[in-house]
Protein backbone atom coordinates (compact mmCIF):
# COMPACT_ATOMS: atom_id res chain seq x y z
CA UNK A 1 0.00 0.00 0.00
CA UNK A 2 3.16 2.40 0.85
CA UNK A 3 4.38 2.15 -2.00
CA UNK A 4 1.39 2.44 -4.09
CA UNK A 5 0.98 5.81 -2.57
CA UNK A 6 4.60 6.59 -3.01
CA UNK A 7 4.06 5.58 -6.69
CA UNK A 8 0.68 8.07 -7.24
CA UNK A 9 2.58 10.66 -5.44
CA UNK A 10 5.20 10.89 -7.66
CA UNK A 11 3.18 10.80 -10.59
CA UNK A 12 1.32 13.40 -9.47
CA UNK A 13 4.26 15.77 -9.10
CA UNK A 14 5.29 15.03 -12.47
CA UNK A 15 1.79 15.93 -13.54
CA UNK A 16 2.04 19.32 -11.36
CA UNK A 17 5.75 19.79 -13.01
CA UNK A 18 4.58 19.58 -16.77
CA UNK A 19 1.53 21.73 -16.19
CA UNK A 20 3.60 24.11 -14.50
CA UNK A 21 6.76 23.98 -17.44
CA UNK A 22 4.76 25.29 -20.07
CA UNK A 23 6.61 26.75 -23.33
CA UNK A 24 4.65 28.92 -26.21
CA UNK A 25 5.57 30.03 -30.05
CA UNK A 26 4.21 33.10 -31.33
CA UNK A 27 4.14 34.52 -34.75
CA UNK A 28 4.18 38.27 -34.64
CA UNK A 29 2.55 40.52 -37.32
CA UNK A 30 2.70 44.21 -35.58
CA UNK A 31 5.79 44.46 -33.36
CA UNK A 32 4.59 45.74 -29.75
CA UNK A 33 1.61 42.94 -29.30
CA UNK A 34 3.81 40.53 -27.86
CA UNK A 35 1.99 40.52 -24.26
CA UNK A 36 -1.09 40.38 -25.79
CA UNK A 37 -0.38 37.47 -27.73
CA UNK A 38 -0.19 35.01 -24.98
CA UNK A 39 -2.50 34.25 -22.37
CA UNK A 40 -2.43 36.91 -19.57
CA UNK A 41 -2.85 33.47 -16.83
CA UNK A 42 0.32 32.38 -18.71
CA UNK A 43 3.01 35.33 -18.45
CA UNK A 44 4.20 34.29 -15.11
CA UNK A 45 4.32 30.42 -15.50
CA UNK A 46 5.48 29.92 -18.89
CA UNK A 47 9.56 28.66 -18.97
CA UNK A 48 10.13 28.87 -23.04
CA UNK A 49 8.88 31.19 -25.46
CA UNK A 50 9.44 31.13 -29.19
CA UNK A 51 9.03 34.02 -31.26
CA UNK A 52 8.93 34.55 -34.91
CA UNK A 53 8.67 38.13 -36.81
CA UNK A 54 9.31 41.88 -35.67
CA UNK A 55 9.46 42.36 -32.06
CA UNK A 56 10.59 46.11 -30.63
CA UNK A 57 11.14 48.06 -27.33
CA UNK A 58 7.61 46.66 -25.68
CA UNK A 59 7.83 42.96 -26.41
CA UNK A 60 11.10 43.38 -25.03
CA UNK A 61 10.25 45.00 -21.82
CA UNK A 62 7.50 42.17 -21.48
CA UNK A 63 10.40 39.58 -22.14
CA UNK A 64 12.27 41.39 -18.96
CA UNK A 65 9.52 41.11 -16.86
CA UNK A 66 8.83 37.73 -17.56
CA UNK A 67 12.62 36.56 -16.63
CA UNK A 68 12.19 37.44 -13.49
CA UNK A 69 13.81 41.13 -13.93
CA UNK A 70 11.97 43.87 -11.74
CA UNK A 71 10.52 46.58 -13.82
CA UNK A 72 9.25 49.81 -13.05
CA UNK A 73 7.22 49.42 -9.76
CA UNK A 74 6.13 45.61 -10.74
CA UNK A 75 7.21 43.14 -8.54
CA UNK A 76 9.65 39.92 -10.26
CA UNK A 77 7.19 36.92 -10.32
CA UNK A 78 8.05 35.47 -14.18
CA UNK A 79 9.84 32.12 -14.70
CA UNK A 80 11.04 32.24 -18.56
CA UNK A 81 14.18 30.21 -18.68
CA UNK A 82 14.40 29.43 -22.30
CA UNK A 83 14.03 32.16 -25.29
CA UNK A 84 13.95 31.01 -28.98
CA UNK A 85 14.30 34.65 -30.98
CA UNK A 86 15.89 32.48 -34.04
CA UNK A 87 13.30 33.79 -36.48
CA UNK A 88 12.63 37.35 -34.47
CA UNK A 89 13.71 40.54 -35.92
CA UNK A 90 14.29 43.24 -33.59
CA UNK A 91 13.51 46.85 -34.70
CA UNK A 92 12.80 49.94 -33.70
CA UNK A 93 9.60 51.50 -32.17
CA UNK A 94 7.90 51.54 -28.69
CA UNK A 95 8.79 52.49 -25.24
CA UNK A 96 12.18 52.14 -23.63
CA UNK A 97 12.66 48.51 -22.51
CA UNK A 98 15.77 49.68 -20.08
CA UNK A 99 15.54 52.42 -17.26
CA UNK A 100 18.09 52.50 -14.80
CA UNK A 101 20.94 54.54 -14.08
CA UNK A 102 24.73 53.68 -14.92
CA UNK A 103 28.32 53.46 -13.27
CA UNK A 104 28.19 56.74 -12.38
CA UNK A 105 24.56 57.04 -11.33
CA UNK A 106 23.23 58.80 -13.93
CA UNK A 107 19.88 58.05 -15.57
CA UNK A 108 19.74 56.05 -18.51
CA UNK A 109 17.31 54.36 -20.94
CA UNK A 110 17.50 52.00 -24.28
CA UNK A 111 15.43 51.55 -27.08
CA UNK A 112 15.34 49.18 -29.56
CA UNK A 113 17.48 49.54 -32.75
CA UNK A 114 17.40 47.43 -35.74
CA UNK A 115 19.13 44.23 -35.79
CA UNK A 116 21.38 44.99 -32.47
CA UNK A 117 21.26 42.84 -28.87
CA UNK A 118 20.88 46.60 -27.42
CA UNK A 119 22.53 47.65 -24.59
CA UNK A 120 21.36 46.16 -21.66
CA UNK A 121 18.18 44.25 -23.58
CA UNK A 122 18.69 41.10 -21.03
CA UNK A 123 20.78 42.63 -17.78
CA UNK A 124 20.46 40.97 -14.53
CA UNK A 125 17.70 38.52 -16.30
CA UNK A 126 19.52 35.71 -13.65
CA UNK A 127 16.91 33.28 -14.98
CA UNK A 128 17.51 32.96 -18.51
CA UNK A 129 19.38 30.02 -19.64
CA UNK A 130 19.29 29.43 -23.16
CA UNK A 131 18.87 31.27 -25.77
CA UNK A 132 18.82 31.57 -29.53
CA UNK A 133 19.75 34.89 -31.43
CA UNK A 134 17.91 36.25 -34.29
CA UNK A 135 19.90 35.10 -37.65
CA UNK A 136 19.41 39.45 -38.69
CA UNK A 137 21.50 40.02 -35.90
CA UNK A 138 24.76 42.46 -36.70
CA UNK A 139 25.52 43.78 -33.19
CA UNK A 140 25.52 42.87 -29.59
CA UNK A 141 25.73 46.12 -27.33
CA UNK A 142 27.51 46.36 -24.13
CA UNK A 143 26.16 44.61 -21.24
CA UNK A 144 23.27 42.99 -23.28
CA UNK A 145 23.46 39.71 -21.18
CA UNK A 146 25.30 40.35 -18.06
CA UNK A 147 24.78 38.27 -15.10
CA UNK A 148 22.52 35.81 -17.02
CA UNK A 149 22.41 32.28 -16.42
CA UNK A 150 22.87 31.12 -19.98
CA UNK A 151 24.85 27.91 -20.44
CA UNK A 152 25.69 27.80 -24.40
CA UNK A 153 26.07 30.65 -26.90
CA UNK A 154 25.81 30.64 -30.29
CA UNK A 155 26.58 33.95 -32.75
CA UNK A 156 24.22 34.10 -35.36
CA UNK A 157 26.32 34.27 -38.79
CA UNK A 158 26.05 38.18 -39.26
CA UNK A 159 26.88 39.24 -35.95
CA UNK A 160 29.92 41.58 -36.41
CA UNK A 161 30.86 42.60 -33.19
CA UNK A 162 30.34 41.89 -29.60
CA UNK A 163 30.44 45.14 -26.99
CA UNK A 164 31.52 46.20 -23.26
CA UNK A 165 30.68 43.34 -20.74
CA UNK A 166 28.35 41.26 -22.65
CA UNK A 167 28.68 38.08 -21.16
CA UNK A 168 30.09 39.52 -18.21
CA UNK A 169 29.48 37.50 -15.35
CA UNK A 170 27.74 34.99 -16.96
CA UNK A 171 28.96 32.62 -14.55
CA UNK A 172 27.17 29.51 -15.80
CA UNK A 173 28.53 29.51 -19.43
CA UNK A 174 30.82 27.08 -20.82
CA UNK A 175 30.46 26.90 -24.31
CA UNK A 176 31.25 29.94 -26.32
CA UNK A 177 30.29 28.72 -30.55
CA UNK A 178 31.97 32.43 -32.33
CA UNK A 179 31.24 33.21 -35.93
CA UNK A 180 33.42 33.89 -38.63
CA UNK A 181 32.44 37.50 -39.40
CA UNK A 182 33.14 38.72 -36.13
CA UNK A 183 35.84 41.62 -36.43
CA UNK A 184 35.50 43.14 -33.11
CA UNK A 185 35.04 41.78 -29.04
CA UNK A 186 34.70 44.76 -26.41
CA UNK A 187 36.37 45.13 -22.92
CA UNK A 188 35.08 42.97 -20.10
CA UNK A 189 33.31 41.02 -22.47
CA UNK A 190 33.37 37.54 -21.01
CA UNK A 191 34.75 39.27 -17.35
CA UNK A 192 34.05 36.23 -14.68
CA UNK A 193 32.92 33.35 -17.03
CA UNK A 194 33.62 31.18 -14.04
CA UNK A 195 32.73 27.68 -16.35
CA UNK A 196 34.12 28.81 -19.80
CA UNK A 197 36.46 26.07 -20.61
CA UNK A 198 38.08 26.53 -23.36
CA UNK A 199 37.54 29.57 -26.32
CA UNK A 200 38.98 29.29 -30.75
CA UNK A 201 38.55 32.31 -31.91
CA UNK A 202 38.30 32.15 -36.37
CA UNK A 203 40.73 33.85 -37.91
CA UNK A 204 39.08 37.03 -39.31
CA UNK A 205 39.04 38.88 -35.46
CA UNK A 206 40.74 42.44 -35.82
CA UNK A 207 39.89 43.53 -32.21
CA UNK A 208 39.96 41.96 -28.54
CA UNK A 209 39.12 43.95 -25.77
CA UNK A 210 40.95 44.48 -22.44
CA UNK A 211 40.55 42.16 -19.78
CA UNK A 212 38.52 40.09 -21.75
CA UNK A 213 39.05 36.99 -20.49
CA UNK A 214 39.64 38.31 -16.90
CA UNK A 215 39.14 36.05 -13.71
CA UNK A 216 37.47 33.09 -15.82
CA UNK A 217 38.34 30.78 -13.51
CA UNK A 218 37.87 27.19 -15.34
CA UNK A 219 39.57 28.31 -18.90
CA UNK A 220 42.50 26.21 -19.80
CA UNK A 221 42.69 26.35 -23.66
CA UNK A 222 42.77 29.29 -25.99
CA UNK A 223 43.63 29.79 -29.71
CA UNK A 224 44.11 33.09 -30.69
CA UNK A 225 43.01 34.69 -34.59
CA UNK A 226 46.06 34.41 -36.75
CA UNK A 227 45.17 37.88 -37.91
CA UNK A 228 45.70 39.51 -34.68
CA UNK A 229 48.48 42.15 -33.94
CA UNK A 230 47.94 43.54 -30.59
CA UNK A 231 46.95 41.20 -27.29
CA UNK A 232 45.32 43.75 -25.39
CA UNK A 233 46.04 45.01 -21.77
CA UNK A 234 44.70 42.79 -19.22
CA UNK A 235 43.56 39.61 -21.51
CA UNK A 236 43.96 36.72 -19.40
CA UNK A 237 45.06 38.41 -16.37
CA UNK A 238 43.66 36.44 -12.94
CA UNK A 239 43.12 33.31 -15.53
CA UNK A 240 43.99 30.89 -12.92
CA UNK A 241 43.51 28.01 -14.96
CA UNK A 242 45.21 28.74 -18.49
CA UNK A 243 47.60 25.86 -19.41
CA UNK A 244 47.73 26.19 -23.33
CA UNK A 245 47.72 29.71 -25.81
CA UNK A 246 48.12 29.23 -29.47
CA UNK A 247 50.06 32.51 -30.31
CA UNK A 248 49.25 34.78 -33.76
CA UNK A 249 51.99 34.42 -35.66
CA UNK A 250 51.73 37.91 -36.62
CA UNK A 251 51.67 39.34 -32.95
CA UNK A 252 53.41 42.78 -32.91
CA UNK A 253 52.13 43.55 -29.29
CA UNK A 254 51.46 42.28 -25.86
CA UNK A 255 49.61 44.87 -23.34
CA UNK A 256 49.90 45.27 -20.05
CA UNK A 257 49.64 42.81 -17.35
CA UNK A 258 48.28 40.66 -20.73
CA UNK A 259 49.02 37.16 -18.47
CA UNK A 260 49.53 38.73 -14.77
CA UNK A 261 48.64 35.88 -12.62
CA UNK A 262 48.33 33.35 -15.20
CA UNK A 263 50.05 30.63 -12.82
CA UNK A 264 49.10 27.56 -14.82
CA UNK A 265 51.24 28.47 -17.57
CA UNK A 266 54.33 26.39 -17.82
CA UNK A 267 55.48 27.69 -21.21
CA UNK A 268 54.87 30.48 -23.72
CA UNK A 269 55.95 30.36 -27.48
CA UNK A 270 56.46 33.94 -28.61
CA UNK A 271 56.55 34.55 -32.06
CA UNK A 272 59.34 36.29 -34.35
CA UNK A 273 58.15 39.21 -35.68
CA UNK A 274 56.27 40.69 -31.68
CA UNK A 275 57.86 44.12 -31.19
CA UNK A 276 56.47 45.11 -27.91
CA UNK A 277 56.29 43.71 -24.62
CA UNK A 278 54.07 46.07 -22.00
CA UNK A 279 54.40 46.13 -18.48
CA UNK A 280 53.72 43.75 -15.64
CA UNK A 281 52.88 41.16 -19.32
CA UNK A 282 54.23 37.68 -17.17
CA UNK A 283 53.88 38.68 -13.92
CA UNK A 284 53.02 36.53 -11.10
CA UNK A 285 53.12 33.58 -13.72
CA UNK A 286 54.59 31.71 -11.08
CA UNK A 287 54.78 28.41 -12.87
CA UNK A 288 56.65 29.61 -16.04
CA UNK A 289 60.01 28.55 -16.84
CA UNK A 290 60.27 28.85 -20.59
CA UNK A 291 59.41 32.26 -22.60
CA UNK A 292 62.63 33.52 -24.65
CA UNK A 293 61.96 37.18 -26.08
CA UNK A 294 62.41 36.82 -29.92
CA UNK A 295 64.95 38.73 -31.79
CA UNK A 296 62.54 41.01 -32.99
CA UNK A 297 61.54 42.47 -29.49
CA UNK A 298 62.65 45.91 -29.43
CA UNK A 299 61.11 47.26 -25.93
CA UNK A 300 59.96 45.36 -22.96
CA UNK A 301 57.65 47.35 -20.02
CA UNK A 302 59.12 47.66 -16.37
CA UNK A 303 58.45 44.27 -14.13
CA UNK A 304 57.09 42.29 -17.21
CA UNK A 305 58.95 39.26 -15.57
CA UNK A 306 58.24 39.36 -11.70
CA UNK A 307 57.42 36.19 -9.51
CA UNK A 308 58.68 33.58 -12.22
CA UNK A 309 59.91 31.35 -9.41
CA UNK A 310 60.91 28.06 -11.82
CA UNK A 311 62.04 30.05 -14.79
CA UNK A 312 66.10 29.88 -15.38
CA UNK A 313 66.35 33.98 -15.70
CA UNK A 314 65.00 36.10 -18.90
CA UNK A 315 66.24 34.92 -21.97
CA UNK A 316 66.56 36.92 -25.12
CA UNK A 317 67.36 35.51 -28.58
CA UNK A 318 71.23 35.88 -29.28
CA UNK A 319 70.20 37.65 -32.57
CA UNK A 320 67.92 40.78 -30.93
CA UNK A 321 69.90 43.74 -31.68
CA UNK A 322 67.72 45.75 -28.91
CA UNK A 323 68.42 43.52 -26.30
CA UNK A 324 70.62 41.18 -24.42
CA UNK A 325 70.19 38.95 -20.71
CA UNK A 326 73.26 38.45 -18.86
CA UNK A 327 72.91 35.93 -15.96
CA UNK A 328 68.77 36.40 -16.12
CA UNK A 329 68.43 39.75 -16.46
CA UNK A 330 67.33 42.42 -18.67
CA UNK A 331 69.81 44.63 -20.47
CA UNK A 332 70.06 47.28 -23.37
CA UNK A 333 72.37 45.42 -26.25
CA UNK A 334 75.59 47.64 -25.16
CA UNK A 335 74.73 46.82 -21.83
CA UNK A 336 74.53 50.44 -21.04
CA UNK A 337 70.79 50.18 -19.85
CA UNK A 338 69.44 48.09 -16.76
CA UNK A 339 65.94 46.98 -17.67
CA UNK A 340 64.73 44.78 -15.26
CA UNK A 341 67.12 42.33 -12.41
CA UNK A 342 65.23 39.21 -12.37
CA UNK A 343 64.81 38.23 -8.86
CA UNK A 344 63.40 34.62 -9.30
CA UNK A 345 66.22 33.19 -7.21
CA UNK A 346 65.62 35.05 -3.98
CA UNK A 347 69.35 37.01 -4.19
CA UNK A 348 70.00 38.63 -1.49
CA UNK A 349 72.99 40.63 -3.25
CA UNK A 350 73.52 42.54 -6.32
CA UNK A 351 76.64 43.72 -7.77
CA UNK A 352 75.40 45.92 -10.91
CA UNK A 353 77.84 45.32 -14.19
CA UNK A 354 80.31 48.41 -14.59
CA UNK A 355 79.06 49.12 -18.44
CA UNK A 356 75.62 50.26 -16.92
CA UNK A 357 74.95 54.26 -17.03
CA UNK A 358 71.27 53.35 -16.04
CA UNK A 359 68.85 51.99 -14.37
CA UNK A 360 65.35 51.72 -15.81
CA UNK A 361 62.07 52.84 -14.48
CA UNK A 362 61.47 50.26 -11.80
CA UNK A 363 64.57 48.16 -12.94
CA UNK A 364 65.38 46.88 -9.69
CA UNK A 365 61.81 46.90 -8.03
CA UNK A 366 60.04 44.36 -5.84
CA UNK A 367 63.39 42.70 -5.07
CA UNK A 368 61.99 41.64 -1.50
CA UNK A 369 65.26 39.11 -1.01
CA UNK A 370 68.04 42.24 -1.24
CA UNK A 371 70.39 42.95 1.39
CA UNK A 372 72.83 44.81 -0.15
CA UNK A 373 73.36 46.37 -3.44
CA UNK A 374 76.43 47.66 -5.25
CA UNK A 375 76.08 50.63 -8.03
CA UNK A 376 78.87 51.15 -10.77
CA UNK A 377 81.16 53.71 -11.01
CA UNK A 378 79.53 54.58 -14.40
CA UNK A 379 76.11 54.99 -13.24
CA UNK A 380 74.59 58.30 -14.34
CA UNK A 381 70.93 58.04 -13.94
CA UNK A 382 68.40 55.87 -12.03
CA UNK A 383 64.71 55.89 -13.39
CA UNK A 384 61.49 56.53 -11.19
CA UNK A 385 60.98 54.04 -8.50
CA UNK A 386 64.55 52.49 -10.02
CA UNK A 387 65.24 50.60 -6.85
CA UNK A 388 62.08 50.02 -5.19
CA UNK A 389 59.92 47.78 -2.99
CA UNK A 390 63.22 46.32 -1.63
CA UNK A 391 61.98 46.30 1.62
CA UNK A 392 64.88 44.70 3.52
CA UNK A 393 67.85 46.22 2.04
CA UNK A 394 70.61 46.83 4.21
CA UNK A 395 73.02 49.04 2.49
CA UNK A 396 73.43 50.01 -0.91
CA UNK A 397 77.59 50.91 -2.24
CA UNK A 398 77.08 53.56 -5.10
CA UNK A 399 80.89 53.47 -6.34
CA UNK A 400 79.95 56.77 -8.68
CA UNK A 401 82.18 59.82 -7.85
CA UNK A 402 79.05 61.90 -9.03
CA UNK A 403 76.53 61.28 -7.85
CA UNK A 404 73.50 59.93 -10.23
CA UNK A 405 70.92 61.38 -11.00
CA UNK A 406 67.57 60.69 -9.92
CA UNK A 407 63.83 60.43 -11.79
CA UNK A 408 61.17 61.23 -9.14
CA UNK A 409 61.09 58.62 -6.38
CA UNK A 410 64.31 56.66 -8.08
CA UNK A 411 64.94 54.86 -4.30
CA UNK A 412 61.83 53.32 -2.50
CA UNK A 413 61.81 55.78 0.53
CA UNK A 414 61.46 53.63 3.50
CA UNK A 415 65.04 52.10 1.95
CA UNK A 416 66.19 55.84 2.01
CA UNK A 417 65.42 55.75 5.76
CA UNK A 418 66.49 52.23 6.71
CA UNK A 419 69.76 51.43 4.56
CA UNK A 420 73.21 52.86 4.66
CA UNK A 421 74.67 54.43 1.99
CA UNK A 422 78.49 54.09 1.34
CA UNK A 423 80.33 56.04 -1.32
CA UNK A 424 83.18 57.27 -2.63
CA UNK A 425 84.99 59.18 0.36
CA UNK A 426 85.74 62.19 -1.79
CA UNK A 427 81.99 62.68 -2.94
CA UNK A 428 80.33 62.85 0.78
CA UNK A 429 80.37 66.29 0.56
CA UNK A 430 78.68 66.02 -3.02
CA UNK A 431 76.11 62.79 -2.14
CA UNK A 432 74.94 65.27 1.17
CA UNK A 433 73.69 67.97 -0.90
CA UNK A 434 72.33 65.89 -3.91
CA UNK A 435 68.53 65.53 -4.47
CA UNK A 436 67.24 61.86 -3.34
CA UNK A 437 70.56 61.11 -1.83
CA UNK A 438 71.38 63.47 0.61
CA UNK A 439 67.81 62.12 2.51
CA UNK A 440 69.56 59.01 3.44
CA UNK A 441 69.67 58.76 7.01
CA UNK A 442 72.79 57.49 7.36
CA UNK A 443 76.04 58.20 4.62
CA UNK A 444 79.48 56.46 5.04
CA UNK A 445 82.96 56.48 2.98
CA UNK A 446 83.62 53.09 1.07
CA UNK A 447 85.78 51.08 3.21
CA UNK A 448 89.16 50.95 1.78
CA UNK A 449 90.35 47.73 0.21
CA UNK A 450 87.00 46.84 -0.70
CA UNK A 451 87.18 44.68 -3.97
CA UNK A 452 85.02 44.66 -7.20
CA UNK A 453 82.62 42.33 -6.20
CA UNK A 454 81.20 44.42 -3.05
CA UNK A 455 81.51 41.08 -1.07
CA UNK A 456 84.19 42.81 1.49
CA UNK A 457 82.74 46.11 1.20
CA UNK A 458 81.08 46.21 3.40
CA UNK A 459 80.16 42.40 4.65
CA UNK A 460 77.57 41.34 6.84
CA UNK A 461 80.27 40.09 9.07
CA UNK A 462 82.89 42.09 11.09
CA UNK A 463 85.90 39.73 9.80
CA UNK A 464 83.94 39.59 6.04
CA UNK A 465 83.32 36.49 4.06
CA UNK A 466 84.93 33.25 5.19
CA UNK A 467 84.72 31.43 1.99
CA UNK A 468 83.14 32.09 -1.23
CA UNK A 469 81.61 29.19 -3.30
CA UNK A 470 80.40 28.39 -7.09
CA UNK A 471 77.02 26.91 -7.11
CA UNK A 472 78.88 23.19 -7.53
CA UNK A 473 80.26 23.74 -3.91
CA UNK A 474 83.76 24.65 -5.57
CA UNK A 475 85.65 27.07 -3.15
CA UNK A 476 86.82 30.44 -5.13
CA UNK A 477 89.02 33.12 -4.13
CA UNK A 478 86.65 35.55 -5.49
CA UNK A 479 83.20 35.98 -6.64
CA UNK A 480 82.65 35.41 -10.40
CA UNK A 481 80.29 36.21 -12.74
CA UNK A 482 76.35 34.93 -12.08
CA UNK A 483 75.89 33.38 -8.80
CA UNK A 484 77.95 33.19 -5.51
CA UNK A 485 77.49 31.24 -2.15
CA UNK A 486 79.43 33.38 0.43
CA UNK A 487 80.07 32.47 4.03
CA UNK A 488 80.69 34.75 6.18
CA UNK A 489 83.11 34.33 9.27
CA UNK A 490 80.39 34.38 11.58
CA UNK A 491 78.77 31.63 9.84
CA UNK A 492 75.73 33.14 8.16
CA UNK A 493 75.28 32.31 4.38
CA UNK A 494 74.49 34.61 1.94
CA UNK A 495 74.15 34.37 -2.12
CA UNK A 496 75.88 37.42 -4.43
CA UNK A 497 74.78 38.01 -7.91
CA UNK A 498 77.86 39.71 -10.04
CA UNK A 499 77.75 40.29 -13.89
CA UNK A 500 81.42 40.58 -15.12
CA UNK A 501 82.63 41.91 -18.30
Amino acid sequence: MKTKFTSLLALALLVANAAMAQSFSVTMTEPGSLADSIPADNHYTMTGLTISGPINGDDVRFLRDVMSVETYGGTPKGRLTSLNLKDARIVPGGAPYYEGVDGSNRPVSYSTRQDTIGSRMFYNCSKLRTVQLPETVVYLDSFCFFNTALVTVRMPERVKGIGLGAFQQCRSLTTFVPNEACESYGLLSFYHCDKLKRFEFPNGVKKLGDAMFNYCDALTYVKLPESIEELPMMLFENTHALTTIVMPTELKHIGERAFMYCSSITSLALPEGLETIGSYAFAGCSNLSRCTIPSTVREVGPLSYIGQWKMNGIQVHPDNPYLMSEEGSLYSKDGSVMYQFFNGWGLDSLVVPETVQEIAYEGCGYSYDLKHIVLPESLLLIGSMGIDFCYFLEDIICKAQTPPDCVGRAIDPQIVSQATLYVPRGSLADYRKAPVWKDFKTIKPIPDGGDETGINTPSTSAQGPAAIYDLSGRRMKAAGAGISIVRESDGTVRKVYNVKR
